[in-house]
């Protein structure tokens, strides 16, 4: 099959959107089909800097929440490949979904894959702390991209059901949940430290964009509530983002400079998931939480709020969820009796450990999603069989590579 996969995110942005299409792509490539990326940096010259220019003005009238959401849709729209012959396109947000397809017509099928905790417009309008005049633009603007999907993925049964009202009633859906591209092994040996700080204390880590959804800010709040029933602990959190300076701020009010680390932006995440102790996810919301599973795969209990798709990552551990109001000193108290048995927390990872490697790996996304291609494929040829070819014979694993930071 040759595949197009579109999205906002680039292929160098920090986030889990372009986690999740390169893991995915990468997979289908090594099992023999084409998979081409297209982002807005696929766009160069005069009609990128014209698109830039617009950009701007359409910011002063209408803020750059919705000139950004704008810009992204006019790039995908210009950049689209018009005379290429593939089967389908994966697009990895809805707009960039609505682009692609008005660009090539309605030509071939576009399978949407949601990524977003919530409705799309409401998360952008959270993020940003958007109301009035915006907020409704924005609203208005996912009130027209929605209804242009045809076919679409959700990653958790949670997110299906959020998007399932806001979709076309023809809309084929289907869930797959995340996978990651993590070796599932956690019997894999222990990497050299690369946390010298901790000095042989227990290693509770956080990995995310530092900002409010995420909320690290608890984490650090349990971390001085922690302190209060031991001194040997080391809070890790990785990642960049606009809470870093809030966050280095409170560590220092509260002083915990020696406890609670920002580690800042990393590539050595297995590494770091390997010298950890507990994995503890703080975020209000999230679509799924593969973060979570990663922690799992490469061998970390995970304790996490029970909001979101998370409950489907820890199915198999219900007691390892809380509840997102729970007081720190609650968790703090949890986390102290975790780290003093680690027998208790043997038995916590080996069944969150099962639960991962048969619905959370790589491989196992990977097929659920072919399979989705493929009953798409039939669908599409079924509505219109007058000019649907039969799929390209493979050929090659090439792509066009693109990047967007």
């Amino acid at each position: 099959m040759k595949i197009l996969f579109a999205s906002y995110w680039g292929e160098t942005a920090p986030c889990g959107v372009r986690v999740h299409y390169m893991s995915l792509a990468a997979e289908l490539r090594r099992q023999g089909h084409t998979v081409d990326i297209l982002t807005p940096n696929t766009l160069r010259g005069p009609r990128r800097r014209l698109l830039s220019g617009l950009q701007r003005l359409v910011a002063q009238v209408a803020g750059p929440e919705v000139a950004l959401d704008l810009w992204y849709f006019a790039m995908l729209y210009t950049a689209a490949p018009r005379g290429a012959d593939y089967d389908l396109v994966n697009a990895h947000d809805v707009g960039s979904g609505a682009a692609v397809r008005r660009a090539l017509q309605g030509r071939i099928p576009v399978v949407v894959t949601g990524h977003a905790s919530e409705h799309p417009a409401e998360e952008i309008i959270r993020r940003n702390q958007l109301a009035g005049f915006r907020a409704g633009l924005i609203r208005r603007l996912y009130a027209w991209l929605l209804p242009q999907t045809q076919y679409f993925i959700g990653v958790s049964d949670y997110l299906l059901n959020c998007f399932r009202p806001f979709l076309p009633d023809d809309c084929v859906t289907r869930r797959i949940h995340g996978g990651s591209p993590l070796p599932a092994n956690a019997d894999s040996a222990l990497p050299a430290p690369v946390i010298p700080e901790v000095a042989g204390r227990p290693v509770i880590l956080n990995v995310g964009f530092l900002d409010a959804n995420k909320n690290q800010r608890y984490l650090v709040e349990v971390a001085r509530e922690l302190r209060r029933l031991r001194p040997d602990f080391v809070v890790a959190l990785v990642g960049k983002g606009p809470e870093e300076a809030a966050l280095r701020q409170l560590i220092a009010d509260y002083d915990l400079t020696d406890h609670v680390l920002l580690l800042g932006y990393r590539t050595d995440v297995l590494s770091l998931l390997q010298q950890a102790t507990l994995y503890v996810h703080t975020a209000r919301l999230e679509s799924l939480g593969l973060a979570l599973v990663e922690a799992v795969l490469a061998g970390v209990p995970v304790l996490a709020p029970a909001t979101g798709g998370i409950p489907e990552v820890l199915e198999a551990t219900p007691e390892a969820l809380f509840a997102p109001t729970t007081e720190p000193a609650l968790l703090a108290r949890r986390l102290h009796l975790l780290l003093a048995d680690e027998a208790a927390r043997l038995v916590l990872h080996s069944r969150q450990y099962a639960h991962a490697t048969a619905c959370f790996t790589l491989p196992h996304m990977a097929a659920q999603t072919v399979g989705f291609y493929q009953e798409t494929l039939a669908h599409f040829r079924a509505l219109s069989p007058s000019h649907q070819a039969e799929p390209a014979s493979v050929l090659s694993s090439t792509h066009a590579a693109s990047s967007l930071a």
